[in-house]
């Protein structure tokens, strides 16, 4: 049986040859075991990308979306993390790993994140989306479901 949520982009053999390229910056310990395989389903739709695993939920800042950086216990904004990231990689995309359960828009160009939960794992590693397996939907999974500025 195929996955239903395979797109023209979507194969299980996808070319990892960029996923070496990608730099991480991890903010959530436990993120750290499964950031290669978010790595992987990156490399699928970005060849040189920086990105940031944490936690984005229930945090906020003045009614922004916030995130907890584990390593330090600090919560901040996603706005200035991008900006702080941003310094360091000027002209690289910026991809987040993070949960947005409210849907908050982040007005940063370059940036790539999801506006749902995202799931711990991406859907490549499944026989079916975890979406399907736990009757939530509307939980992201796939790198083509995020949106870009």
């Amino acid at each position: 049986m195929s996955n239903p949520y395979a797109k023209d982009q979507y194969n299980l053999f996808y070319d990892l040859t960029h996923a070496d390229k990608l730099d991480m910056i991890i903010m959530a310990e436990p993120m750290a075991a499964i950031s290669i395989y978010w790595r992987e389903e990156i490399s699928r739709r970005y060849s040189d990308a920086v990105i940031v695993y944490a936690h984005g939920g229930p945090s906020y800042i003045d009614n922004e979306w916030a995130c907890t950086n584990q390593q330090n216990g600090k919560v901040d904004t996603w706005a200035s993390v991008v900006d702080r990231i941003r310094e360091r990689h000027p002209y690289r995309r910026i991809v987040i790993i993070s949960c947005n359960p409210w849907h908050q828009h982040l007005d940063r160009k370059y940036v790539t994140y999801a506006r749902q939960a995202v799931w711990f794992f991406p859907d490549n590693l499944m026989y079916e989306p975890l979406g399907e397996l736990f009757g939530q939907p509307g939980n992201v999974g796939n790198i083509f479901d995020f949106i870009e500025q």
